[in-house]
């Protein structure tokens, strides 16, 4: 990556303040005002008056496409929540992230998994408590955004996106949208609109298979996605061209309303953190190749700072809009 990339996201998050009103009983940062963060982590504190607790009969576990937990490993993370917090608990999945988050901020939703370019919306808007992201058996985590193209489609480098459409993933999804669409204008001086034409394709497979089948030019993705349908064979590995591999940033972020019974929400955490992907026979299952092993504890302040100065590329004020 370039270094003058790295630079202009980090001056951005230097020069960007906060102009919200504070009082010293409730600071709350860049949240909305709802929220406040009196121990300066950046998520909203946890709510304290007992008579708005959510504490429902039945958990449901929201979650999208793009943060489908493999199906075994669903069945059995529901098993390992439901032991230790003597409740049911349901799937449920969502269209789109937008509609993730209404559900957590009208209290529909109990746990949530985010991808990460929503995470900060969701802890800003939505009183989203982030405290787990999946990793490796090793620990490692997360993923790289790449820019890719097809052999033969006359794309050699990033300046020759210029005047193509490209296919993007949704406008939630951070290595699918809003750090390509940094990155293109930051470094290449590419805008939307001006300089290419933007498409959504809905899925990370769906952009990588419109590539691969030559009826997209253009396509911005998660790496671990790319890996994993070519080790399924879903795609021929040479049918894909790598423009560009970013750093890394972290995946999925599982988290619950910051109104959430604590005591419960404690539960809910200790599940998470005691479990193990594993299949029927006790493997662990690794079918996306960068994320389902574990669960390991996520820093919102620490681990999301980039993806934050992203964020406010598209959202400068952090309107909750």
């Amino acid at each position: 990556m370039p270094i003058i990339w790295i630079w202009m996201l980090m001056l951005g998050s230097l020069l960007a303040v906060g102009n919200d009103t504070q009082s010293a009983d409730c600071p709350h940062g860049t949240l909305d005002v709802r929220f406040c963060d009196r121990d300066g982590d950046m998520l909203a504190d946890p709510e304290t008056d007992p008579k708005k607790w959510l504490d429902p009969y039945t958990l449901v576990f929201g979650y999208t496409e793009n943060q489908a937990l493999h199906p075994q490993a669903r069945a059995a993370l529901a098993e390992k929540i439901e032991k230790a917090t003597g409740k049911k608990v349901r799937f449920f999945r969502y269209r789109t992230n937008a509609a993730q988050l209404e559900a957590m901020r009208t209290g529909m939703v109990h746990i949530v998994g985010l991808n990460t370019g929503s995470v900060p919306v969701g802890v800003r808007c939505s009183g989203f408590r982030l405290f787990a992201m999946a990793a490796k058996a090793d620990g490692s985590y997360g993923y790289t955004m790449q820019i890719i193209t097809w052999p033969g489609s006359g794309i050699e480098k990033i300046e020759d996106v210029r005047d193509q459409k490209v296919l993007f993933v949704t406008p939630t999804s951070n290595s699918g949208y809003k750090a390509p669409r940094a990155l293109l204008k930051q470094v290449y001086n590419l805008s939307e609109g001006l300089d290419y034409r933007v498409r959504f394709s809905g899925s990370h497979s769906k952009s990588i298979l419109a590539v691969a089948h030559h009826q997209a030019n253009v396509a911005t993705i998660a790496d671990g996605v790319l890996t994993s349908m070519i080790d399924a064979g879903q795609i021929d590995p040479g049918s894909v061209k790598i423009l560009y591999t970013s750093e890394t940033y972290p995946g999925t972020g599982y988290g619950y309303p910051y109104n959430l019974k604590p005591a419960l929400a404690h539960q809910i955490e200790k599940a998470f953190f005691t479990f193990e992907m594993r299949d029927a026979h006790g493997k662990l299952l690794d079918v996306n190749k960068y994320h389902d092993a574990l669960f390991i504890p996520a820093q919102y302040k620490e681990k999301w700072g980039l993806v934050r100065t992203i964020d406010r590329f598209d959202n400068p004020d952090h309107s909750c809009r």
